[in-house]
């Protein structure tokens, strides 16, 4: 039978998945090209993934894609070149900023990947700067950004209230625009049922380069919790390609698979880091051994979180937030938590400036559209 996700692949979305990678196989790719039909389409849904970066450097001199389509491609990827460059400069002036001021920043998510794994500042876009930092040493790393012009976004939380029920403190920006800066102490907003190791994860970081600025990033299999975490309970594994895209690659850097099966089990993120290996592989044919299946099975999770995963990755393809609220009630593990977790989803947004929901009677309504309507939209 065929699955929901495979039923959601449209020849569109086959060729874009086939070029989001770094080894392309172009035989392959000039084979789904004649299958497309909507090359306008492919282009527009290449960018809304993030996925065009990889895609235009796939389709350089593929006679098979129509040259209107390779030529916009090839803008977006210069576009993307010339935007990341300067993103990167301003990330090594906040790393060096941390540095200098002696704290030990973990760069996190794209910024992080882009040269490292990547290798090509245009591959892999990124919009902000993700920095993990011990709980007591975020108000030094705030001040010491203050010092070169970043501020931190309105709110209308507290400060108390990101350190209580959040995992980062609203974006901080400079006047003058550009890129954005998060200040994590954690990986997932809570609440939450993992158990991560962040003292682990601060021994096993390596350091490689951000914009020329020498900083540490996660261990191979750390990276690769992070992002499930990312791409599950962040995303609900809706809207997010660019990030499936980097756990494909990041199993493809080589993956210590005993390691991180024995941290999947510690750190209880199995429920999350299973499936996002599956659909890498099912998707990007990533090179996830079946006998790491078999040891995370048992941490799948309960029988209403094997029945809504599937429904989830199925709306891999769909912006919105989809079946998110509905994963992270099944997943968790108290009565208390999932009471707690619906009564954040009513209150203000952590995110003010993507909040539009108004009055609480807003917020309920529209908290219960949004329950619904995954539901009856399939």
């Amino acid at each position: 039978m065929q699955s929901p996700l495979a039923a959601a692949l449209t020849p569109e979305r086959r060729f874009i998945l086939a070029g989001s990678r770094l080894e392309v196989d172009r035989a392959c790719l000039a084979e789904l090209a004649g299958l497309v039909g909507d090359w306008d389409g492919v282009v527009a849904q290449a960018i809304d993934l993030r996925c065009d970066g990889l895609l235009s450097r796939a389709c350089e001199g593929l006679e098979a894609v129509p040259r209107k389509a390779r030529e916009a491609l090839t803008q977006r990827l210069r576009l993307g070149r010339a935007r990341n460059v300067i993103y990167l400069g301003a990330a090594a002036a906040a790393l060096h900023a941390l540095h200098a001021g002696g704290l030990a920043p973990i760069a996190l998510k794209g910024t992080a990947l882009a040269e490292s794994l990547y290798g090509d500042a245009g591959l892999r876009q990124f919009g902000d700067l993700d920095v993990l930092l011990p709980l007591d040493d975020i108000e030094s790393g705030e001040q010491l950004l203050r010092e070169i012009d970043y501020t931190v976004s309105t709110s209308p939380h507290d400060r108390s209230w990101y350190f209580r029920n959040y995992y980062h403190l609203p974006p901080l920006r400079r006047s003058s625009g550009g890129m954005t800066i998060e200040l994590h102490w954690g990986l997932a907003r809570r609440p939450h049922p993992f158990r991560l190791d962040y003292e682990g994860m601060r021994e096993r970081a390596s350091a490689t380069s951000v914009g020329g600025e020498r900083t540490l990033v996660l261990a191979l299999e750390d990276r690769l919790i992070h992002l499930a975490v990312h791409l599950a309970w962040g995303n609900g594994f809706t809207a997010h390609a660019i990030g499936l895209v980097d756990i494909a690659e990041t199993v493809r850097a080589g993956v210590n698979w005993s390691k991180l099966c024995a941290l999947a089990h510690l750190e209880n993120v199995s429920q999350v880091l299973l499936p996002s290996l599956e659909m890498a592989r099912d998707l990007l044919e990533a090179p996830v051994p079946e006998t790491v299946v078999t040891e995370l099975e048992r941490g799948r999770g309960g029988p209403l979180a094997r029945r809504l995963v599937p429904r989830a990755q199925a709306a891999f393809f769909e912006n919105g937030e989809g079946f998110r609220t509905w994963l992270r009630l099944a997943w968790l593990e108290r009565t208390g938590e999932r009471l707690e977790l619906l009564w954040e989803n009513v209150r203000p947004s952590a995110h003010p400036e993507n909040d539009r929901r108004g009055s609480m009677l807003a917020r309920l309504i529209g908290g219960a559209r949004r329950a619904l309507h995954p539901f009856l939209s399939r």
